[in-house]
């Protein structure tokens, strides 16, 4: 994972401190989404986090549309 991440990553790591179960999926350059859907469903979870930075926002702000869709399912 990059240094773009890394926000997340602290995040992810007080919440396991607190004994909350946290998954962190880095679909990197792929954009397919593929393996993002299967995770989702699977794991359902309450709350979703999406890491961006300005150079990748529309990237970023596709990824949480397309989280948002897939929650609606």
């Amino acid at each position: 994972m990059g240094e773009d991440k890394l926000g997340l990553l602290y995040m992810a790591s007080v919440l396991r401190n607190n004994n909350i179960d946290v998954r962190v999926y880095d679909e990197g350059e792929r954009n397919s989404f593929k393996g993002l859907k299967k995770i989702l469903k699977e794991y359902t979870p309450d709350i979703v986090g999406v890491s961006i930075s300005t150079p990748n926002r529309f990237d970023g702000f596709k990824t949480a549309n397309f989280i948002k869709d897939i929650s609606k399912e």
